[in-house]
């Protein structure tokens, strides 16, 4: 597995650069390559692989999940999972972030976040209407 990410990612980002599939509010795969240097005043360079995706799975739910893999220490360095719920009124969102690697003394951890949003109370989001029907 070690060896597969970066050959997949290797030739789906040499043919195309920067990936983004599915533009469209039903799913969405981006992908990409990070470059940094020591000449951006870091004390270690960085190159990882990046995947982002994001899956409609009803009219109000979607799952996405990120991927982060570290080309220079050779493995997996962050992976999150989410769950969100988008109401008229308000939007409720749960994840879970894994870091694999070391950052200072801190050891690697796992982030649970739970971000609950009220529409209209300037958050930012607005009220979509709903396309609804009764019948008799």
């Amino acid at each position: 597995m070690k060896i597969l990410i970066p050959i997949l990612a290797t030739l789906c980002l040499g043919l195309w650069g920067n990936i983004a599939v599915g533009e469209d509010d039903q799913a969405t795969l981006v992908a990409d390559e990070v470059t940094v240097d020591g000449d951006e005043s870091r004390n270690e360079d960085i190159q990882e692989y990046t995947f982002d995706s994001k899956l409609k799975l009803h009219q109000d739910w979607t799952v996405q999940n990120s991927f982060r893999y570290d080309l220079i220490a050779n493995k997996v360095a962050t992976a999150g999972l989410g769950l969100e719920y988008d109401a008229q009124c308000f939007n409720i969102d749960v994840s879970a972030t894994r870091r694999f690697t070391e950052s200072g003394t801190s050891p690697p951890q796992t982030t649970f976040q739970l971000t609950v949003a009220l529409k209209g109370f300037s958050t930012g989001g607005a009220s979509r209407p709903r396309n609804t029907s009764c019948r008799n």
